[in-house]
């Protein structure tokens, strides 16, 4: 069949970001165009709601399409109408010829054939070894953990190493659940498991890594908890500010992504798998294989269909492992160094290759996450700012769930570790660092709905973000840091045992700043105002809008209408400000606890930033607990 131009297709890529109409799709297929063929016949054959008005956007590339659909409700007026978005991946099934040679060949996901997706990451691995040089691992291994679970021969049991004893193990990322297994490892089983572990006890998650584990030759296993003793505080604080050596030095990570317990194994099946792959027949010779993957991301019930990327813990169990495996809806998906592969081919890019990993984000919805090693290099090179870096770090790793909420900061203690190696002499103060902290103190809570209580337990002083349990941005990257108009006299954190990047009892700051009393006035959902009494230019006062920290805050007084606060200027422009919002610290005379942060615009008569203006006119010492 002969193709028009390649300008006259209205599916080309244009500078005029023009998007080309269902109708125009249509006659561009009657007149001979192969790729519109392609496309009318996706529509009729997949979109769930005929839209003569769909339009769709002219690819990057060709292998994902995306369409726009309007969406009337039956029976209503003109106005309900409703638009919604359809993703399509379009990929050539192995083995058959290529109509077109820009689509990638693969397989769509849907339900896995263990030994084809065995073979598929025996190839992974070889090409890593063989040829990525960052990837390279020593023939010996690394140093094993103190504790590893050996897999190799007919007996499964757990071995405590020597110091200094090397070999190679695949480490498990994955989701506990509620229930607990028989084989975790407690004071009460630890010889038991060092004897024999019965297959009967493993949970499925567990026995598919075994499987997985022994098909690749590997001796031995890494499962936390079976190696670091459940029920012993000690052993515990140790092996976990152990974690970043673990995962750093893994052979492999084995990730149960789509498992929400122990229970459900590697090799999930799920009833919705595959209800969205299709396959497409333009002419009996011509058979396109359709992965429509955009829907099959959310389960039915909303909740997400990859649990264990929602876990807090997980999250530097995957920047710090230099080889990933997900096991996703449908097939095996690989990150290393410089490489991201999946079975379906859609995410095939390479890191040294592109900084675009569109791609690999759309295919199973997974959010791109170079590994440590790549950030911590490009770092290292000056590609980015180390603390701006760390603070995306934090606001990502917020937005992830814990069980336990006094984890909040020992499950974030290996990447803090990490980013030591690159801030030589800075101490580590309960999720901030001292050369940036007044640039790290600016957070704020992101979110403004479902606001939560302060945890139930202590986790940090109420100066960091580690001390409520909520997603969290900063306003200071709106700020150079010489933009800021605080002095910090002295910083100190107490620890819960001897890992400083672990748990901590209390801490306290002391910062020369620039402060100025005020009084609420009104307290709403997520914000509360403040008015401000200035003694300047005859007198006049000012209504400041503040977002709390935390709905505690409100509940015990500290922020209700009439309630007295101290406003501490923390950065500052000669456009924009950043305030810090300070109640007295409960039992602490003399100190104070944050409760919330402004930032807004300066005007001609609200210029902070001058100290004679009559704002924040006065300067002291401030503790904050």
């Amino acid at each position: 069949m002969a193709s028009r131009s390649e300008h006259q297709c209205p599916l080309s890529p244009n500078p005029w970001g023009e998007l080309a109409s269902l109708q125009d799709i249509k006659e561009d297929a009657c007149s001979g165009c192969d790729r519109c063929l392609l496309v009318r016949h996706l529509a009729d054959q997949l979109l769930q709601y005929p839209d003569e008005d769909a339009v769709f956007y002219p690819p990057a590339r060709w292998g994902t399409i995306q369409a726009r659909i309007h969406i009337r409700a039956a029976g209503a007026g003109p106005e309900a109408v409703y638009t919604m978005f359809e993703t399509f991946h379009l990929l050539v099934p192995t083995g058959q010829p290529k109509i077109f040679a820009e689509l990638p060949s693969g397989h769509a996901a849907s339900a896995m054939e263990t030994q084809k997706s065995l073979s598929t990451l025996k190839t992974w691995i070889h090409q890593c070894s063989t040829q990525h040089a960052s990837c390279s691992r020593s023939p010996a291994g690394t140093r094993l953990p103190n504790r590893v679970i050996k897999v190799s021969g007919g007996t499964i049991r757990l071995i405590e190493t020597v110091k200094g004893q090397v070999g190679h193990y695949i480490a498990l990322s994955h989701c506990w659940g509620d229930s607990r297994s028989p084989c975790l490892t407690t004071s009460a089983t630890l010889e038991a498991n060092k004897q024999r572990i019965e297959w009967e006890l493993l949970p499925n998650t567990f026995r598919d890594a075994v499987q997985v584990t022994r098909e690749l030759g590997v001796q031995y296993l890494w499962i936390d908890s079976m190696c670091i003793i459940q029920d012993d505080a000690n052993d515990w604080r140790i092996e976990s500010s152990n974690r970043a050596h673990v995962y750093k030095n893994s052979y492999l990570t084995l990730c149960a992504t789509r498992a929400r317990s122990d229970d459900g194994g590697l090799w999930l099946s799920h009833e919705g798998a595959g209800q969205h792959d299709r396959n497409v027949y333009i002419q009996s010779a011509r058979d396109f294989e359709i992965a429509h993957l955009q829907e099959s991301r959310e389960l039915a019930n909303g909740e997400t269909s990859n649990p264990l990327l929602t876990r807090a813990w997980t999250l530097q169990e995957r920047l710090l492992s230099p080889r990933i495996l997900h096991f996703g809806h449908g097939e095996l998906l690989w990150r290393c160094t410089e490489m991201n592969d999946c079975e379906c081919a859609l995410g095939r890019t390479g890191y040294l290759e592109t900084e675009n990993d569109s791609e690999f984000d759309s295919c199973q919805g997974f959010v791109s996450e170079k590994s440590l090693a790549i950030r911590l290099s490009e770092a290292s090179l000056g590609k980015v700012n180390i603390p701006l870096e760390w603070r995306c770090i934090v606001e990502e790793y917020t937005g992830f769930s814990l069980t336990l909420e006094k984890d909040v900061l020992p499950a974030l203690a290996g990447l803090a570790l990490e980013f030591a190696g690159l801030r030589p002499g800075d101490r580590y103060l309960a999720g901030l660092w001292e050369t940036s902290l007044l640039s790290d103190l600016a957070w704020y809570r992101a979110s403004t709905v479902k606001d939560t209580p302060r945890p139930s337990v202590y986790r940090a002083p109420s100066w960091s973000w580690a001390s409520i349990a909520r997603k969290v941005g900063f306003h200071s990257s709106e700020f150079e840091e010489d933009d800021v108009r605080a002095r910090i006299i002295s910083a100190e954190t107490t620890l819960t045992g001897s890992d400083t990047r672990g748990e901590v009892e209390g801490g306290s700051i002391v910062l020369m700043a620039r402060v100025q009393p005020a009084t609420t006035t009104w307290v709403g959902a997520a914000q509360f105002d403040v008015e401000v009494d200035v003694e300047a230019d005859g007198g006049t006062s000012a209504i400041v809008c503040c977002t709390y920290d935390s709905i505690s805050d409100c509940q015990d007084g500290a922020i209700s209408p009439g309630s007295s606060v101290l406003l501490l200027l923390l950065q500052a422009t000669d456009f924009v400000s950043s305030i810090l919002v300070l109640a007295e610290a409960l039992g602490r005379p003399g100190a104070f606890r944050r409760v919330g942060i402004d930032t807004f615009e300066q005007n001609p008569h609200w210029n902070f930033a001058n100290p004679g203006s009559g704002w924040f006119s006065v300067e002291m010492l401030v503790e904050i607990v």
